[in-house]
Order: structure tokens, then sequence, then C-alpha cells
């Protein structure tokens, strides 16, 4: 379960905010927050299996995710390299890294909708992609049409359906809310620093 969120959160997590053919490179910032609709699963729970915040690294061609908990402790970090068409997750609690093929999805899709919106992030309008799966499970990705980035890396991304989600949105959600059956994960970005990446922050060894 835990897998599932950390790698369709972020295979999402791309930025731009330059030109419509240039992409971004820089951290953008989200804060994590839950809802819970079971007494037996309190936030507290929640918050120490997925964190409170988190950190997105993009550079053409990779994307970096680090999750972190309240005293800034790192959870979890996972990179996707496009090339490979691989995600790379660590946990804290294993030492080793293990990859996993982005072009598999078992889970069967009920719909898949692309809608006006009123809601605003950062100051800007958005449209809302919502994903819904046949075991009941639902993602909702508010995006701004005023940012762009180029899809064509993301097109063998089968995980998750993302590829279908970058062909129409060619942008990074600016909001995420991810329904359960007992719980609600939602991703607001905070944040966003254009800045040049090492290379070596995405390695995966």
């Amino acid at each position: 379960m835990i897998r599932i969120f950390v790698l369709t959160v972020l295979a999402l997590l791309t930025f731009s905010h330059a030109s419509a053919d240039e992409s971004f490179e820089g951290v953008i910032k989200y804060k994590i927050e839950f809802e819970s609709y079971h007494e037996n699963l309190p936030i507290h729970f929640l918050e120490e299996g997925f964190g409170t915040s988190a950190q997105a690294f993009y550079k053409p061609g990779y994307m970096k995710m680090v999750f972190t908990g309240k005293q800034g402790q790192e959870h979890a970090w996972e990179v996707y390299v496009a090339s490979e068409n691989k995600q790379f997750l660590k946990m804290k609690s294993d030492p080793v890294s293990v990859s996993h093929d982005s072009g598999k999805e078992t889970r069967r899709l009920k719909s898949f909708t692309d809608a006006d919106s009123d809601y605003e992030v950062l100051g800007r309008k958005t449209r809302v992609v919502t994903i819904e799966y046949e075991d009941g499970s639902l993602s909702k990705y508010w995006y701004s049409p005023s940012i762009f980035i180029d899809p064509a890396q993301f097109q063998k991304l089968e995980f998750s359906y993302l590829n279908r989600y970058w062909e129409v949105a060619k942008s990074p959600y600016l909001r995420h809310e991810w329904h359960q059956e007992n719980y609600k994960l939602i991703y607001t970005a905070e944040k966003i620093s254009a800045e040049k990446l090492d290379d070596s922050l995405f390695s995966v060894e």
C-alpha cells in the first residue's frame, strides 16, 4: 500500500515555470495532511507511515522524492530514471534500495476524467484529473495548464496510469488527494525553487 502511494507521488512530482518548451530544474516542497475515517486509524499512525512533508527534486530525465517526518527525519526516498523507466525506492528501515518496473500496472481502471476546477494553488488556477480504480480507490490531481513539461519522457510510465495523466495534463500536480477506504492523504504545494541540481543527487547507490 505504501509503495503504491510513494511511487505514484514520485512519478507526478515534476514541475516547470519557465518557457513552454523549457523544462524546470529545481525543487518543489509539499505539506502532507491526512483525514482518517476510522477511529482505529489515528492520524499519528499515518504520519509515522507517510511523513508530514516532502521535497521533489527534478532534472530532465530524473525525479527524486524525499519524505520527512515532524522532526525532519527522512522516511524514504525514491528516484525515477526515465531512460530505464524504473523507480528506485529506499526506505529508512532498509539499507538497500529496490527497483520497480514503471511500465507495469495490475489495477484495473474504472474511469479517467479531466475537468475544470475553481481551486487555486500558489495563485494558479487549476484543472483536475480524476483516476478511479475498480478496487474503489481514487486519486485526484489538480494541475495548472500554465505550467508545462514535455510529457514524452513519461510515455512508458504505465504505473498508476500516469502516462495517461501526462498525456492530458502536460504539467505536474499542485495538489493531490489519494482516497482509500479508511483514510485520505493530501499533498499541497507550498514552495517552488528553480535551481541547478547536480546529477549525483539522483544516484541510486
